[in-house]
């Protein structure tokens, strides 16, 4: 026997026609970028740039310490 998926109750509150791009608070978020794309993108060059500084101060050790 196949049985429907019961509904999640958060579901029955939801009207089948909304969408959040219509909804003012939702267009806010995504005026002032917080969708989870812009973030990860942010989040990817953060992390580029940290590796950055760690190879450049790593370098920098390297040279000092041929210096001397």
């Amino acid at each position: 026997m196949f049985f429907k998926k019961p509904i999640h109750r958060s579901f029955l509150y939801i009207p089948r026609f909304y969408s959040p791009i219509n909804d003012p608070e939702e267009r806010k978020k995504h005026k002032f970028g917080f969708k989870p794309m812009l973030s990860q993108k942010k989040k990817k060059y953060s992390n580029l740039f940290l590796w950055g500084i760690v190879i450049l101060i790593i370098l920098y050790f390297l040279i000092k310490s041929q210096l001397i």
